[in-house]
């Protein structure tokens, strides 16, 4: 195991703030991976009461996302009607 540099150095500053440079990417990142989940999960919400065909409960799903994810869920939604349609023309 190497030795660790003596407290109050300029080596073990440098490893401080290299430790604390890669603590910081490591929150970031994980705040962006469950910001991520978070939407999922309030997508799949919305398309949970509709599938169930309650609109109260959608429309109150809809009310807690983001315009931005709205806008990507209307596209989605519009493209999963569009597949489903076509399968159903196939069979």
């Amino acid at each position: 195991m190497a030795e660790q540099p003596p407290f109050g150095s300029p080596e073990w500053a440098q490893q401080l703030r290299q430790f604390q440079e890669g603590f910081e990417r490591a929150s970031r990142q994980l705040g962006e991976a469950l910001g991520q989940t978070q939407r999922i999960f309030a997508a799949q919400a919305a398309m949970g009461w509709a599938y169930r065909g309650d609109i109260d409960g959608t429309r109150t799903a809809l009310k807690r996302i983001s315009p931005e994810q709205l806008r990507e869920l209307s596209a989605a939604a519009s493209m999963l009607a569009a597949l489903a349609d076509e399968e159903l023309s196939s069979r």
